[in-house]
């Protein structure tokens, strides 16, 4: 086993709530994970890092992510996903690049919620095969919607009724999908025609698809914004429900 020794560092105790200072901490570089840690120099590794007083912390985890979204496009503003086939490369590039800059900033592990076809779970894999630099990623493949819905335009899946929800998803997972992602509403970034309070997939639908993605011990996400749609996706089972903006008071769902 190979060891790096990184000391010399303030690092945080969670269970006095304080920085300490010349902390050390031994690394497994197979692995990455912690073999030791303690307060002075500690004992001798393969390698040593002086931090000189730094701070030393775990890596971030980013729960919600689009890793192909371009945000240094030529408009200045974010474009979520690509609209064609034929546009697919600016999406591969643009995660490539979202990938290596997140790790860059200390983000270790991400979870992709919606992406342009399944430009994720490719990124995924080669980030595991250490192709590409950048952290961990639990990949969602394209998010569904129904036709015309939240993301549809961006290179999501257009699903309509229980029995199209269930053939996607079963097909999504089978391409490598780690966690379903559903836009139960419509959102805030669509446009004069949409908002967050339109309830876009139905209760039955979003549940055809936890049921399948459960079998395989698969979580499922929501995108539900609105009210009525945070309560669908509750009631059909899903995992978590992202960005929840209007959620109320209510205890019980019927």
């Amino acid at each position: 086993m190979t060891t790096t020794k990184y000391y010399n560092f303030n690092g945080f105790n969670d269970k006095t709530g304080d920085f300490e200072t010349n902390k050390y901490v031994i690394v497994n570089n197979e692995t990455g994970r912690y073999v030791e840690v303690g307060n002075g120099a500690g004992p001798s590794a393969t390698k040593s890092v002086d931090f000189q007083g730094k701070y030393l912390m775990p890596g971030l985890i980013n729960a919600h992510i689009h890793v192909d979204s371009d945000v240094y496009n030529e408009f200045g503003k974010p474009n979520f996903g690509v609209n064609n086939e034929q546009e697919h490369v600016r999406a591969v590039m643009a995660a490539a690049h979202n990938m290596k800059n997140m790790l860059h900033h200390g983000v270790t592990v991400v979870r992709n919620v919606g992406t342009s076809w399944m430009t994720d779970i490719e990124m995924a894999r080669l980030q595991r095969e250490g192709s590409i630099e950048g952290p961990m990623m639990v990949a969602s493949g394209a998010a569904f919607s129904m036709t015309g819905g939240h993301g549809s335009g961006g290179g999501g899946i257009e699903v309509d009724g229980p029995d199209e929800v269930r053939k996607s998803v079963r097909q999504a997972m089978k391409s490598g999908a780690q966690i379903i992602k559903f836009m139960v509403t419509g959102g805030v970034s669509a446009g004069d025609f949409e908002n967050p309070d339109q309830v876009q997939l139905n209760e039955d639908e979003v549940h055809a698809g936890v049921i399948e993605a459960h079998k395989k011990g698969i979580k499922v996400a929501a995108h539900a914004q609105g009210t009525e749609g945070i309560k669908i996706a509750v009631r059909a089972g899903v995992d978590s429900v992202e960005h929840a903006f209007h959620l109320d008071d209510e205890r019980q769902l019927n």
